[in-house]
């Protein structure tokens, strides 16, 4: 449910904002803008990936290379995933902010 959320709050953003950002650049210009724009995209998708792993790697850490445990790898990721409210809703943030 949470990947249906998410990915529904980013379809909501992703295509005004590049329509917005594509129409305050002239037309010889959208190669450029467009490079730009999947470049910076690609950045936060993998900076994104690496802090996340960072946080798995911190609160799961080794317990994980021990074959006694990876009958319970699911319900230990599940749990991850949950104590760090993983993932942070970009819409909780702008919804909390006063406007």
């Amino acid at each position: 449910m949470t990947l249906i959320v998410s990915g529904f709050g980013f379809a909501m953003f992703s295509s005004p904002n590049t329509s917005a950002i594509m129409g305050s650049v002239d037309k010889r210009y959208y190669g450029v803008a467009s490079g730009i724009l999947a470049t910076m995209r690609m950045t936060g998708q993998t900076l994104s990936v690496a802090i996340a792993m960072l946080f798995f790697a911190l609160f799961i850490g080794r317990s994980l290379a021990f074959p006694a445990l990876l009958p319970r790898l699911p319900q230990g990721f599940t749990h991850g995933i949950r104590r760090l409210h993983f993932p942070l809703h970009p819409g909780r943030l702008c919804l909390s902010r006063p406007r």
